[in-house]
């Protein structure tokens, strides 16, 4: 499980799922899957990031494209842009997912693109 500590930037007051973070530089519009604690803004948490599709996985080489996270509108979705690895995609760092990398496991290593429908952020425990 690769955790990163992110920045949380932005919490939605309609959606209260809804959190910016910045993990690794990247600004990120994730999905409050798993929040044990109340967090703020400016906050440093310990946090995974999963992707997360609902319906069919669309997942394609992606050879000439860099690593990258593109946003579809305002929503929740992105476009994913990295390589297959042991624990997901490597954007620039891992958003998990173990579905592909059983099913598309021929593809580990090389560069890919997969539509997902929302990253999800599950916030960890602090250690004391």
């Amino acid at each position: 499980m690769m955790a990163y500590d992110l920045i949380v930037e932005e919490i939605n007051s309609d959606i209260e799922e809804e959190v910016t973070v910045i993990v690794e530089g990247v600004k990120i519009v994730c999905f409050a899957s798993f929040c044990p604690y109340p967090i703020e803004i400016g906050g440093v948490y310990p946090a995974v990031l999963k992707m997360v599709v609902l319906n069919e996985y669309s997942v394609s080489e992606a050879e000439g494209l860099g690593k990258s996270l593109n946003r579809i509108g305002k929503g929740f979705s992105y476009i994913l842009n990295g390589v297959l690895s042991d624990d997901g995609i490597d954007v620039g760092f891992t958003i998990q997912d173990d579905f592909i990398q059983k099913e598309y496991y021929y593809l580990k290593g090389r560069l890919v693109s997969v539509a997902v429908d929302r990253i999800d952020v599950e916030f960890l425990e602090r250690h004391k």
